[in-house]
Parts: C-alpha cells; sequence; structure tokens
C-alpha cells in the first residue's frame, strides 16, 4: 500500500487588530472595526476572522457581518457595538439600555469570544491530493 502525504497550511487565523471608538460614549456605543496589525488599515471583509457565536440551542449565529449600511465596512453585530445599535434592523434595541452594563472589557471579551476563541479548525481531507482548512464555530462546553 503506498503512503501519500498532505500538506496543509498553518492552523494559525490570520492576525488582525482591532480599534476602538469611544468618541461621544456615552450617549453613543463604541465603534470597532478590525484593522491590520501591520499596516492598521481596514481589513476587507475576505480576510477578516470567522466570527461567530453559538446559541443555547448549539447553532452557530454569523455575527462579523460584510457590509454596514452607514459605513460600508465590515462590522460586529452585536449589543453593545456602534454598529449594531445604529443598524436599521435594530432600532429598538437602543444603546441607552446597556450603556450601564457593557464596558470596553466587554467589548474586548466579545471579540475574542467571537472570533478566536470559538473559531476551530477543521481539515478536510479530499483525495487524492488536496485538503480544505474550514474555520466553524464550536461551543465553548465542545473543546
Amino acid at each position: 500500500m503506498e503512503m501519500g502525504s498532505i500538506e496543509c497550511r498553518s492552523l494559525a487565523g490570520r492576525a488582525f487588530g482591532v480599534r476602538v471608538l469611544m468618541d461621544d460614549y456615552d450617549q453613543r456605543a463604541p465603534s470597532i472595526t478590525f484593522r491590520d496589525p501591520w499596516t492598521w488599515n481596514l481589513l476587507p471583509y475576505n480576510e477578516l476572522p470567522v466570527g461567530h457565536t453559538v446559541d443555547e440551542n448549539g447553532k452557530a449565529l454569523r455575527v462579523l457581518l460584510d457590509e454596514h449600511p452607514d459605513t460600508k465596512h465590515p462590522f460586529l453585530c452585536l449589543r453593545g457595538t456602534r454598529e449594531y445599535h445604529e443598524h436599521p434592523q435594530h432600532t429598538g434595541d437602543e444603546w441607552m439600555l446597556y450603556r450601564g452594563h457593557k464596558c470596553l472589557f466587554d467589548l474586548l471579551s466579545l471579540v475574542w469570544l467571537t472570533c478566536i476563541q470559538q473559531a476551530y479548525p477543521h481539515i478536510l481531507f479530499m483525495p487524492p491530493a488536496s485538503c480544505q482548512l474550514r474555520w466553524e464555530p464550536q461551543p465553548l462546553g465542545q473543546r
């Protein structure tokens, strides 16, 4: 029987930085943008980490979306971010309801949880000589 090997790229996700703008805080929620850590340019959507959260039923919900209607940039669509509270689909979920309970640490924890901690690599081997790496959400209790 002949053995073959398949070389896969590193399993590390792409490095990224996060800029948090807190202008007009606390009348407006903080704004989060994803940046290239070396140039500090905005990252395009196709270069962003996979941003998922997992609901109580184990269903993955994508929360890092491609284009905000106002900024035209990718955005983290979660409570506590300006992009969420100022999105037309969330007009009934006002920032004023949360501003006393959300802080900078909460936002950075959300980025960590949705874009790093719950991102789980799945390697798919496709004979005869290729493989594919997909980042998928993994509930925290299943690691």
